[in-house]
């Protein structure tokens, strides 16, 4: 997460405080999308559900 949140800064936030006007809106959609991928875990469909299934 620190790598991401460097290189955020590094490259938008020389050019404004907030990311609309900065280009970074991207930038943090992934950052958020990433984070509720590690806070919501793998899920039903994950390889390791499946596999216990199957044992």
């Amino acid at each position: 997460m620190n790598d991401w949140r460097s290189i955020y800064f590094l490259s938008h936030a020389p050019r404004g405080p907030w990311p609309i006007l900065n280009g970074g809106e991207l930038a943090v959609l992934f950052c958020f999308i990433w984070l509720f991928f590690a806070a919501a875990g793998p899920g039903p469909l994950s390889l390791d559900a499946i596999w216990r299934k199957r044992r």
